[in-house]
């Protein structure tokens, strides 16, 4: 299941004739060979019917055993198709990094970036990934300070990038943070969300005086 996962119903296509039987069995592991340990004992055998449920712990891997049975051996079960639900966990989203471009000039020695364009628009994007390959959305927000509250600049954005005016807010130390959730792929509640910020941006759009 490539990662760790909860087993639901194994579904049986086949044909069962008269004086004919077919037990399951199961087992599940986290490594790819069945002869290494790491493997759970077999389950009780359970008689084959369209749909039976795993009773196997979560793992990456699952074992079935088919037991064929016959008491005249005349006609013999068959068993055509095998098929297994299961359920990979939520794992979190996570933004790999947070740049900042366009009219921004970065500073190397003190790690901030300046606004340097009349106009002050600041190009900022930043790279996320899931590993469950949900759909993401993001909320960009800023403050200005280290103890200044979150100022929420755009949410529920689909792109990885977006154009800040700067003209909307006064000369000052900024940082922004991106917060990326997967809740649109996800039940209710079920969604997870993280969050990167981004280096300190001086933000400059007053003229000098003479």
């Amino acid at each position: 299941a490539k990662q760790i996962s909860r087993f639901g119903m194994m579904q049986l296509v086949g044909t069962l004739s008269k004086d004919t039987a077919i037990t399951v069995a199961f087992r599940s592991g986290n490594v790819e060979d069945p002869d290494d340990a790491g493997w759970s004992k077999w389950s009780d055998e359970f008689p084959a019917s369209e749909f039976v449920k795993v009773p196997s712990p979560a793992a990456r891997f699952l074992q079935y055993r088919l037991t064929f049975a016959s008491k005249t051996g005349e006609r013999s079960p068959m068993v055509e198709e095998v098929s297994t639900s299961y359920q990979m966990p939520n794992l979190p989203p996570k933004v790999a990094g947070v740049s900042i471009g366009g009219s921004a000039e970065s500073d190397a020695e003190d790690g901030k970036s300046t606004v340097t364009s009349a106009s002050g628009d600041v190009s900022v994007s930043w790279e996320a990934k899931d590993p469950n390959n949900d759909t993401l959305r993001y909320t960009l927000s800023y403050r200005m300070g280290r103890k200044a509250p979150w100022v929420e600049l755009k949410k529920d954005l689909a792109a990885s990038d977006f154009e800040w005016n700067t003209k909307t807010v006064a000369d000052g130390r900024y940082q922004l943070r991106v917060a990326v959730s997967d809740s649109l792929s996800n039940p209710n509640g079920t969604g997870l969300s993280s969050s990167r910020l981004s280096d300190w941006v001086v933000v400059d759009n007053t003229p000098p005086v003479i």
